[in-house]
């Protein structure tokens, strides 16, 4: 399924394995701080994960290297940090 999202930015999760089955995320620095970013991915489809400002960590589903950020409430700035994942490997 290939993702389409109006005002979407790709973000770079080159660092887990494409056999990975979820993604810890962390989403920083997020300005203004009552803003959000959703995430997709293949798995999320229309059911994205909500970052809160300043600052949210959060598991997101995903399948392959293919994730979005969509900014919202205002949303101008934000920072993206890998922290793991899991696969059928590390369970």
């Amino acid at each position: 399924m290939k993702l389409t999202i109006t005002n979407a930015r790709p973000i770079d999760c080159s660092t887990q394995p494409p056999t990975a089955l979820w993604a810890q995320v962390r989403i920083f620095d997020i300005t203004p701080v009552d803003s959000a970013m959703l995430v997709y991915t293949p798995k999320t489809g229309d059911k994205p994960v909500r970052f809160d400002g300043p600052e949210t960590t959060a598991n997101v589903p995903v399948e392959g290297y293919e994730m979005h950020a969509q900014p919202i409430l205002g949303n101008t700035t934000y920072r993206v940090q890998f922290l793991g994942y899991r696969d059928d490997r590390t369970r």
